[in-house]
Formats: C-alpha cells, sequence, structure tokens
C-alpha cells in the first residue's frame, strides 16, 4: 500500500502529527477520522 502525499501534508500546521495519523491509516487500518483526532 502506498500514498501520494503533497500539500495537504506539508501545509499543516503540525506535519508530523498529520504523517503520524497517515502511517497509522495505512499500517494499522485504522478509521481516518479516528487517527486525525487521536494525532491533535
Amino acid at each position: 500500500a502506498g500514498v501520494c502525499v503533497g500539500r495537504n501534508a506539508f501545509q499543516r500546521k503540525d506535519t508530523k502529527a498529520f504523517v503520524q495519523a497517515l502511517c497509522n491509516v495505512v499500517h494499522n487500518n485504522v478509521d481516518p477520522a479516528k487517527a486525525l483526532e487521536q494525532h491533535k
């Protein structure tokens, strides 16, 4: 699996948290909304 990362990641206030949430979605099958909530 893979993702295409662009402005949506790099223009965030907390890029690291967004990328961590994205990793949880890809590698741990976490629901995207829950992943973002966990990394706020």
